[in-house]
Parts: C-alpha cells; sequence; structure tokens
C-alpha cells in the first residue's frame, strides 16, 4: 500500500501496530523502512503516541515499544468483551476432547491476535500465546477443532477470508 494513500491517524495507527507486532522494541529509522513512510514522518508520529501513552521510550536508546495506555487499554478489552469468559468453558472442553492445545483468536486488521489458550498436556505444543498476534496468511485456520466442536449449531464458522487479507503473495488489498 501506498504511503501517500494513507491518512495521518490511518499513518499513525500503523506505526503503532508495527511496535505492538515486533518482537523487540523499534526505532524511528526501523520503522520507516519497514512502512515505507519518511523518516520525519515517523519521528512526528512517534511524539505524538508517546505523548499519549501508547508507546514508551525503551531503555532510552530512541527504541520505543508498548506504552501505559496501552495496556490500560489490554485491560479494558479482556475486562469489558467478555470474550474469554463465555468461550472458557468450550475451549477446555475441546482441549479435553481433542487432547490439543486449543486457542482463541481474534481477527484484526492482518492478523489474527491470541486471547486466549488452553494448552495440550502433549509434548509438542502451538505457538500462540495470549497477546500474541500471527499474520493472517501465517495463522493456520482452527478448522480441524471445530470441527470436531459437539455443538454444531452453537459454534462459529470459519470462513478462512477477510475483507483485509493480504493475497497469496503477501501484498495487501486496498
Amino acid at each position: 500500500m501506498a504511503e501517500t494513500s494513507l491518512s495521518g491517524i490511518d499513518r499513525t495507527l500503523q506505526i503503532l501496530q508495527q511496535i505492538a507486532t515486533s518482537e523487540t522494541p523499534l526505532n524511528a529509522r526501523e520503522i520507516s523502512q519497514a512502512l515505507a513512510i519518511p523518516l520525519s514522518s515517523v519521528y512526528r508520529h512517534l511524539v505524538s503516541l508517546q505523548r499519549w501513552g501508547l508507546i514508551g521510550e525503551a531503555g532510552g536508546d530512541g527504541r520505543h515499544s508498548a506504552g501505559p495506555l496501552s495496556l490500560q487499554l489490554a485491560l479494558r478489552y479482556q475486562n469489558d468483551a467478555g470474550l474469554s469468559t463465555l468461550a472458557r468453558p468450550l475451549l477446555m472442553r475441546l482441549a479435553k476432547q481433542s487432547r490439543e492445545t486449543v486457542a482463541l483468536m481474534v481477527a484484526t486488521h492482518f492478523q489474527a491476535i491470541c486471547i486466549d489458550l488452553i494448552e495440550s498436556q502433549q509434548a509438542l505444543r502451538c505457538a500462540f500465546a495470549p497477546g500474541k498476534a500471527s499474520p493472517w496468511f501465517v495463522a493456520p485456520p482452527p478448522r480441524r477443532c471445530w470441527r470436531s466442536c459437539p455443538h454444531r449449531n452453537a459454534r462459529m464458522r470459519w470462513s478462512g477470508t477477510s475483507p483485509h487479507r493480504p493475497s497469496a503473495t503477501g501484498s495487501k488489498r486496498s
């Protein structure tokens, strides 16, 4: 997606998403290169995100990571959405029946985020963890678990598609 097609708020949110999904704190140059946004624009957006507490400096070397307001948002989502509370009994039942790791994933933009997880007792485990995200084109569709769900009428169907899902080549649709 061309940088010029994004509004200011979209660029800010794109930077926030890049920081949120990174394994390590990022500096402005890394963000600029990853998102093809001019370095001066990245600095301007980082100042706003930091002022609002959505990001913070990590270690004082110009690298940025999630800030305290991000934690507040995450906790608010966890408390208000109630999704984990509602799904947990079903996840536990599925994990027991299948003897496999079962994850509750929520689709957002170009990724699926693990909200809750019931670990398998088996030695081989899933690579998901609560709060971690996987790109849509990497996250495996949970068809196997859903097929074994005893409550066929009450279960959600996995479509495997999203209007925001990248194409097979990895490029994003507009």
